[in-house]
């Protein structure tokens, strides 16, 4: 029985006479040859013959009975489209030869099985692909979000693609920052299942063949997106570096916004363990600072403990030693990425003062690794990564010659830069740059992309010291 059906089966005679007047005149023929809509699928009943079935949604544009027209999923990477034939529509006026917008019941017959859902999309073949992903997307949320507030089974959080998960909580977002703009009850969506879904969301895109990541051209690293803003006091404040990502679906939308520039975008694969993409976050979150996904676009983030828990320091190790800085990597990267251009405008002004500000504060403190040859061979080190060093030990310290007649070394923020640029299997010792400064300057993150790091000399210390100082730090 469909929605709009209160008064049951047709009768017999009924039928007969439909089959009577199948015949269409010229004018019929003409007016079904004008007909055009797109409608996203919000409910689905299945019928006895597997090639027949009935769909609800919000119909846009005029749809006729004898219409052939495709049925596709965008949020879908196969994106398979049929071919369907409207057999029968259903309103709340009864059956009707035609419907102009609104919510309709089209009956459906189908010359190959299709496993129909929720946001799957009926179109004409004039229909753009925008008019489609719109469909697409309102059906999703006008399902899930608003009739359903996000109730669902396992079963149906396990059929939703990174897409559909991406679309509904990008929704929820929004209905959230209205309700706060227009400072109206917040949403009655209890939190628990919007974490859920969040949860789903991240377990979706470790689980994928490959995704792809946003990166700077300047610093070889995923772009940091963070924003800067001011508060009633004149004070500035930045959101946390979260990165970009985004599934096939989207590739060719995504290219042709960050094709040239500044961006390029990578493929990042899960590879034949399946753990290629987890390895990727961790590195983007705990060792280059960033700390989430905006998956898509910056409606949806999902925090970086949603897709990879925060590892213990102590595992962060090589020969013992352990070493990482994402709360100094995530400003170098973001000053790094920065252009020219950006430095002319009183706001990249701004902005470039904040974010070497909060560098400053990090770099004074942190622990580095110094690349060294030692003469004979290295000790272990302890359980907290001390090395007990025998008098008369001869280390090489690697320097090049630096600025102002001063010599410089290599100094860096982890393991994976250092074997990033040294290829040769070395040991190392960590240090702060206050120890080192007076002898040397000192080069962060040397590498093929030197955007990524920074040259300290010992006035530029001096100044970073100072500002750490004002700071409190």
């Amino acid at each position: 029985m469909g929605l709009f059906d209160k008064i049951g089966k047709k009768k017999p005679e009924e039928e007969k006479q439909e089959e009577i007047v199948a015949a269409k005149t010229p004018e019929e023929l003409k007016k079904e040859r004008a007909s055009s809509f797109v409608m996203g699928v919000e409910y689905i009943m299945q019928k006895e013959d597997a090639k027949e079935i009935v769909v609800i949604g919000k119909l846009d544009g005029r749809a006729v009975v004898g219409n052939t027209v495709t049925v596709s999923n965008p949020g879908r990477l196969s994106n398979e489209k049929s071919e369907v034939q409207i057999t029968a529509i259903r309103t709340t006026d009864g059956d009707v030869r035609e419907v102009s917008g609104g919510s309709a019941e089209l009956h459906l017959s189908m010359q190959e099985e299709r496993n129909f859902r929720i946001g799957d999309v009926l179109y004409t073949a004039d229909v753009p692909a925008e008019s489609t992903m719109h469909a697409y997307a309102k059906a999703l949320t006008e399902t899930y979000v608003i009739k359903r507030q996000l109730e669902l089974s396992d079963q149906e959080l396990e059929q939703l693609s990174v897409s559909d998960l991406q679309e509904m909580l990008r929704f929820h977002a929004f209905l959230q920052d209205r309700s706060q703009s227009e400072q109206g009850p917040e949403s009655a969506i209890p939190p628990e299942r919007v974490k859920r879904l969040e949860k789903s969301l991240a377990n979706r895109i470790l689980e994928e063949d490959y995704i792809y990541c946003v990166f700077s051209k300047k610093t070889g690293e995923p772009y940091l997106y963070s924003r800067t803003t001011s508060d009633t006091n004149g004070g500035y404040h930045c959101s946390a570096p979260t990165i970009r990502i985004f599934t096939e679906e989207y590739k060719s939308r995504m290219q042709g916004i960050y094709e040239g520039g500044r961006f390029e975008v990578k493929r990042i694969e899960n590879g034949s363990k399946g753990k290629g993409i987890y390895n990727f976050f961790g590195i983007a979150f705990y060792l280059d600072g960033a700390e989430g996904v905006e998956v898509i676009s910056d409606d949806t983030i999902l925090e970086a403990s949603l897709l990879v828990e925060k590892p213990d320091e102590r595992t962060i190790t090589e020969n013992g030693i352990p070493v990482s800085n994402p709360d100094l990597m995530k400003w170098l990267l973001m000053l790094g990425q920065m252009d020219k251009a950006d430095l002319e405008t009183d706001d990249g002004k701004i902005i470039y003062t904040l974010y070497y500000k909060f560098m400053a504060a990090q770099a004074t403190k942190a622990k580095f690794l110094v690349p060294i040859h030692a003469q004979g061979k290295m000790p272990e080190a302890n359980e907290e990564g001390v090395l007990q060093v025998e008098d008369g030990t001869r280390f090489d310290i690697p320097c090049v010659p630096g600025k102002n007649g001063r010599k410089a070394i290599f100094i860096f923020t982890d393991w994976r830069h250092l074997y990033g640029t040294i290829n040769e299997k070395c040991e190392a010792v960590v240090e702060t740059i206050d120890s080192l400064i007076n002898s040397f300057d000192c080069i962060i993150n040397s590498g093929d992309y030197s955007k990524g790091g920074g040259y300290i000399s010992l006035s530029t210390y001096n100044e970073m010291d100072e500002i750490a100082s004002s700071m409190g730090h």
